[in-house]
């Protein structure tokens, strides 16, 4: 019997030689590796210290063949995980002259499918190399009252909070066609003013500057303040930490409780 994967397999950074593989586990990601077939096996690093708050890990294949298509699956134990399997196409050769098809995606909304249908038929169409997704991958500002976790939650506990908007990201990328595409096409994701509320940083409340001019308003800062960093981890181990050859391991301690 083998654990399963909450969220994932996820394609991250691919260049000709290698790739990371992102997955959200139930169980420690010491017991999960990532077979390459015809590679080998690589094991999985949590991206986060103890304890375990989200289960993120990636593993991170090296020497493989450029311009080709590798098929991998995740395995628990030895055991292979239900719906850990997917394949990544390394790029090409540094200097190639090789086409690189791209696709840039954005503003995805989490309660339907929108465009995913489209672009899983576009990508398995015209097998993109990547797809840059440019922001607002989740809202956690939309929904009714009791689902929107800004401001609902602004003043609930931070540990609380950030498995709310962990579990935001859980609803959205469940979904059939979102799970096929990101499993099987490079991904690469920088987050927008939706991963922490509509116009962060538009708001006299978000600037270090206004702060500090109106000293009156520090509390409402410091609130505001410890919502943005829960945001800020949250991004890190679910979208940063698989782009390009970034630490595994979350770089900083902000927003850790």
């Amino acid at each position: 019997m083998s654990s399963r994967l909450v969220l994932g397999p996820i394609v991250g950074h691919t260049d000709d030689t290698s790739t990371r593989i992102w997955i959200q586990g139930d169980a420690d990601a010491e017991d999960y590796v990532l077979r390459i077939a015809g590679r080998g096996l690589f094991p999985f690093v949590s991206t986060e210290g103890s304890p375990r708050e989200f289960g993120t890990a990636i593993a991170v294949a090296d020497r493989l063949r450029p311009e080709h298509r590798y098929r991998y699956n995740v395995l628990w134990r030895g055991h292979p995980v239900a719906r850990g399997s997917g394949s990544v196409r390394t790029m090409p050769r540094a200097g190639s002259m090789a086409d690189v098809l791209f696709v840039t995606v954005s503003c995805s909304h989490w309660k339907h499918d929108g465009a995913w249908l489209e672009l899983e038929q576009l990508v398995d169409d015209q097998k993109p190399r990547f797809i840059l997704m440019v922001g607002d991958q989740v809202y956690l500002d939309s929904g009714t009252a009791a689902e929107r976790i800004w401001p609902t939650h602004l003043r609930t506990s931070p540990a609380r909070r950030r498995q709310l908007m962990a579990g935001r990201y859980r609803d959205h990328w469940q979904r059939a066609p979102i799970r096929k595409v990101m499993a099987n096409t490079p991904t690469y994701m920088l987050w927008s003013d939706h991963e922490i509320r509509d116009g962060w940083g538009s708001w006299a409340s978000d600037s270090p500057t206004l702060q500090a001019l109106y000293p009156k308003g520090a509390a409402i800062a410091a609130e505001y303040n410890a919502y943005f960093e829960d945001a800020r981890k949250v991004y890190w181990h679910f979208q940063m930490c698989h782009n390009f050859a970034v630490p595994v391991a979350e770089p900083y301690v902000a927003g850790t409780r």
